[in-house]
């Protein structure tokens, strides 16, 4: 009972998405028995590579073919995405192998392959993995098996474990009501007064909200029936509503009112100086007092004001069918009716013609359904949004006043739809910063605000008017029909009749994207975890047991790796980790930037004279392409040595072989927290976990050798690779795979004898074609680049379906620069992004072409977040 009292407590302070972290942290803190720590460091890192689907398949082939390696012994049914989780458990558990029997494809293969939870409905006991072998593993072990082969599964997994560990019946606190609340804070500041001797103390209560969660609406009810509405002040904090706010204060503590302020947020540096008023209230105030705070997220948020209040999270109801109710509850009768400006009620102007008031009204709530749209489409980020973008209530404020003066002038030649369209896709769009995130904002625009969903229209010149209403994107067509009239009422009703739960239809989305949003809960949960799991004292302070302890799976994984490197990569790796933290040498670390250069600038001077500059790693070669594999080459190498010095450092410490130096120090700190250290990120903006991290540079680095032998072979490189699909070059391969893109454009300029802002990047695909002549050289086959958001076959887009696999590797294809004014290669395309990694969509290195049969079928992809990837 004390355990769910203390989670129930804490809970409520904090949001939906961070509550099972803190099951889990409470758990492994009140029962240790229950997670070892050389298990619990595997669970922390064996499913840092979260990718559904495709991964870089042809570079584990490649591992898996040379006798001897670890990928060789992997089991058949584990997937290619989930091969290194498997590596590493056999590396650091081997009795959990033998145990779970993993070798046996008969009792795991179907297990992985399904698409369904691991915990089913009503399962009252821990059996998360195949039943012939559950009862011989414990929970943990159970968690990190789901997490290394069935990501998908894993928050939904350790909920039900730490509920039966905890004895709570969920992980959800019980609602709190308001009147609850105002008891607790009763009982606090009783107790507050009575251990400091007569001294009062004011415990606020500060509802920490998101975006579109406002608990002032149910305050004032509450108010209204305990101390009336007039007694509740409130306060919406910004510019000049500082001194009113402290004013008040003074004013409510001597007459026992309530005060709220709101939006703390936006007034992070005034905060301290309530803190203080606060603080030094005098002791005689009323008791009948309270004082409310409403606040989003903040890191800036005084921490001692934190401690001191009562902190309860206040959500918005996810759902569209909220956030219309949400929106309804804002209009006034008068504003829907169309006798006022302002969706707030106040301001007067012409009303409108009767005839236009069921227009206006029917066009109010496309508004507001494309605003619930938008604004629910970020609960799917990175795969809906790139980021969650903070559309407000200004915005929805803005578009209701254009759409209202659009309708409202609306006459027999019909409304100005692309003055519409325009002006809200301005008032949006300003919150939008990627350019293919424009483009989802759009095609929603054109799916929501089209003439086919209303049936209140203004008579045409010919006096015909359809009544035939097409169905909202993503609404069954039993859906009911819009009403035809400005009444609150009527509209509130409607709004009630909406499904509860959103479908991924109405966002346009593929249907398997709630695996895709489990996915990335998985990857926040074991992020939180290694955070949590590791006090920032502990890590910074050396202690030879807990590094062994801690970084003994990450040594093991990294003597694997190295064994199934090139001879000559080890040789490197040797001579680098016989020092220890060797820092790299001047040259490498200028090849490194030069490439860097390369990248982020095509045209300018490093560009121009990146053949100068590695002529002599390059082999002698002159050509753009050639030198930059001797920089890439180059880049790995020196990367490699980092991190070799940096592993051999820390072995050489733990052993006692070496003294701590600061370098060894600090990497081996973020590392025990599960950061890629530093120096490391600093050279290349690589995976987010260590463990991937390292992988990628070895399997990078070992495939550079090959693109270098390809180099200095006569022709250079693409004379040699790139030909055809068979010896297609694996864009994944690459630290930098922007510096070739570059460096083709280079060669191809020159070939053609045209300057570089006249070529365009061109992709081609099957029934793609290509001019003939100098106009297309080079043209490169290029393969290792996976979709999201679809399945393609390389010639064609087809809908992903519920137990699709999130990624999907597609066909080898040809990248050519072309000049501008060549014709494209596919009759129809749609735009779609190449992103540097699959853990994020914020970085693009490129854009490329995926053909379509139509202009329906642009928008369609658009709107299902259609994007090309490189495996991390």
């Amino acid at each position: 009972k004390l355990v769910e009292l203390v989670y129930t407590a804490v809970s409520r302070a904090m949001f939906n998405k961070d509550q099972l972290a803190l099951a889990v942290h409470l758990a492994r803190n009140l029962l240790p028995a229950q997670f070892p720590t050389e298990e619990w460091s595997v669970f922390l890192n064996c499913s840092s590579s979260l990718s559904d689907g495709a991964a870089n398949t042809a570079s584990k082939r490649e591992s898996g073919s040379r006798p001897g390696t670890a990928a060789s012994s992997t089991p058949s049914w584990v997937r290619a995405e989930s091969a290194d989780a498997y590596e590493q458990i056999a590396a650091a558990l081997p009795g959990l192998v033998a145990t779970a029997q993993l070798q046996e494809g008969r009792i795991w293969a179907p297990w992985a392959a399904s698409t369904a939870s691991v915990v089913g409905p009503g399962d009252g006991g821990v059996e998360f993995v195949p039943a012939a072998v559950a009862g011989r593993l414990s929970g943990l072990q159970q968690l990190t098996l789901v997490a290394a082969f069935r990501p998908d599964s894993l928050p939904v997994a350790t909920a039900k474990l730490m509920c039966q560990l905890l004895h709570l019946p969920n992980l959800s606190p019980p609602p709190l009501s308001m009147r609850q609340l105002l008891q607790k804070t009763s009982e606090s500041m009783d107790s507050n007064h009575e251990s400091s001797a007569g001294a009062a103390s004011v415990e606020p209560v500060l509802f920490v909200t998101t975006p579109g969660a406002d608990p002032s609406q149910e305050l004032a009810a509450f108010a209204e029936t305990q101390v009336g509405r007039d007694r509740l002040h409130e306060v919406a904090m910004g510019q000049g509503q500082a001194e009113v706010a402290l004013q008040l204060l003074k004013e409510c503590t001597r007459t026992g009112d309530w005060l709220l302020l709101k939006n703390l947020h936006l007034v992070v540096s005034w905060l301290p100086l309530l803190e203080k008023e606060v603080h030094n209230l005098p002791p005689d105030r009323h008791e009948g007092f309270r004082l409310f705070l409403t606040s989003e997220p903040h890191g800036k948020f005084p921490a001692t004001l934190l401690e001191s209040s009562l902190k309860v999270v206040f959500e918005a109801p996810p759902g569209i069918k909220m956030n219309l109710q949400h929106t309804y509850a804002s209009w006034s009768t008068d504003f829907l009716a169309g006798t006022t400006a302002a969706a707030t009620g106040t301001g007067t102007v012409q009303p409108v013609p009767a005839q236009l008031v069921p227009l206006r009204a029917q066009l109010l709530f496309l508004l507001a359904w494309f605003n619930a749209v938008i604004q629910e489409r970020r609960n799917y980020v990175p795969y809906g949004w790139s980021t969650a973008y903070d559309f407000s209530v200004a915005d929805l404020r803005a578009g209701a006043d254009v759409v209202s003066r659009i309708a409202s002038s609306t006459d027999q030649s019909g409304m100005d739809w692309q003055q519409l369209l325009g002006l809200l896709q301005v008032i949006y769009g300003g919150r939008v910063d990627a350019e293919h995130d424009a483009r989802v904002l759009v095609a929603h625009l054109k799916a929501i605000f089209t003439l086919d969903l209303l049936t209140a229209r203004p008579p045409t010149t010919t006096g015909r008017r359809q009544q035939q209403q097409q169905r909202l994107p993503g609404l069954s067509q039993t859906a009911t029909p819009l009403p035809l009239t400005g009444a609150k009422q009527d509209w509130q009703a409607y709004v009630a009749t909406l499904p509860d739960t959103d479908a991924p239809e109405v966002f346009g989305l593929p249907a398997n994207i709630e695996r895709a949003v489990a996915l990335g809960s998985s990857k926040r949960l074991l992020a939180a975890l290694r955070q949590m799991g590791t006090a920032q004292a502990a890590a910074a302070a050396f202690d030879r047991q807990v590094w062994a302890d801690q970084l003994q799976p990450l040594l093991k994984l990294w003597d694997q790796l190295v064994s199934t490197a090139p001879p000559g990569l080890r040789q490197v790796i040797a001579a680098a980790s016989s020092a220890v933290a060797r820092p790299a040498s001047a040259a490498a670390r200028a090849a490194a930037v030069a490439a860097a250069a390369v990248a982020a600038n095509p045209g300018g001077p490093a560009s121009r004279d990146v053949a100068a500059t590695s002529s002599a790693s390059a082999g002698g070669s002159d050509g753009p392409v050639e030198s930059f594999v001797g920089l890439e080459r180059q880049f790995g190498m020196a990367l490699l040595k980092q991190i070799a010095g940096v592993m051999g450092g820390i072995k050489a410490v733990v052993t006692g072989d070496a003294s701590l130096s600061a370098s060894v120090q600090a990497a081996a700190s973020a590392l025990i927290q599960g950061q890629v250290p530093t120096a490391w990120d600093s050279q290349w903006e690589g995976p987010s976990s260590p463990l991937d991290y390292i992988r990628s540079t070895i399997r990078r680095a070992s495939a550079l050798e090959a693109w270098h032998s390809f180099s200095q072979k006569p022709g250079g490189l693409l004379a040699n690779a790139g030909s055809g699909p068979q010896d297609a070059l694996d864009l994944g391969q690459l630290f930098r795979p922007g510096a070739f893109l570059n460096a083709l454009r280079q060669q191809a300029a020159r070939n053609a004898g045209v300057p570089l802002s006249d070529l365009k990047l061109c992709s081609v695909w099957q029934g793609g074609r290509l001019p003939k002549g100098r106009d297309c050289s080079p043209a490169v086959h290029v393969c290792g680049v996976i979709l999201q958001g679809a399945l393609f076959d390389g010639s064609s887009l087809s809908p992903a379906w519920q137990d699709s696999p999130l990624t999907s590797s597609v066909p080898a294809f040809v990248l050519a620069w072309l000049p501008s004014q060549a014709p494209p290669p596919h009759a129809q395309s749609i735009i779609v992004p190449l992103f540097s990694n699959s853990e994020d969509r914020t970085k693009v290195i490129t854009k490329l072409q995926l053909p379509v049969a139509s202009a329906a079928e642009q928008q369609q992809w658009t709107l299902a977040g259609v994007g090309l990837l490189l495996p991390a």
